[in-house]
């Protein structure tokens, strides 16, 4: 009976992804109860199922809420890290990342930035042309599209986030220990976008066979 009941559960999660769809699972309770689930997930929901937690039978609402923030906030931060150690090796490579804010304003020339990742409370002061709008780094006096001279900009990360937006791009900020390792770079980085188009196509090609 009970494990019927355990099904009846995972069947409602099941159909809740559909209705209602979810970014995470957590699931939550006696470790054998726990274990037992995590047998029967189907694919999906194992794709997107957190790091299980010990909660006993009576928590109260306070106690699961305090639990599944914390889960989502830890796997958050992790799968931070994974994105912005992604984009390191792949920048060291020359393939298909970039890191630093002069490389981050070549891409964004080429309109080459797919996903924009930037630390928490970094600043990128620099400069804009009020001809062409191009943007520049601190140390550039003159435009070198239009040749006009450069007004100051106390920081350009918003001005990059919109100009990414705006070509159909997205952008995540990271904390913690990502954020930590993205400093090392100027605290920016990015997947550009001829890397993420072979992605899709490899994705593809796989769910295919």
């Amino acid at each position: 009976h009970a494990h019927w009941h355990l099904k009846e559960v995972v069947e409602f999660a099941d159909r809740m992804l559909d209705s209602h769809p979810y970014h995470y699972l957590i699931l939550g309770g006696p470790s054998e109860v726990v274990g037992y689930m995590q047998r029967v997930l189907p694919k999906r929901l194992a794709n997107i199922a957190a790091d299980p937690v010990a909660l006993p039978v009576q928590a109260d609402t306070a106690l699961v809420l305090e639990t599944t923030a914390r889960v989502i906030c830890e796997t958050l931060r992790k799968e931070e890290t994974i994105l912005v150690e992604k984009i390191l090796v792949a920048a060291s490579k020359q393939a298909g990342a970039v890191v630093g804010l002069t490389e981050i304003l070549k891409a964004l020339d080429r309109d080459m930035i797919w996903n924009l990742v930037y630390g928490a409370g970094i600043v990128l002061p620099g400069k804009q042309c009020p001809g062409c709008n191009k943007l520049f780094r601190e140390r550039q006096t003159s435009c070198n599209a239009c040749h006009e001279t450069l007004t100051p900009v106390s920081d350009l990360l918003e001005l990059l986030i919109h100009r990414v937006f705006r070509n159909e791009g997205k952008a995540k900020c990271v904390r913690e220990v990502a954020a930590a390792r993205l400093k090392e770079c100027e605290g920016i980085g990015a997947m550009l976008r001829t890397s993420a188009r072979k992605a899709a196509a490899v994705e593809a090609l796989v769910g295919a066979l």
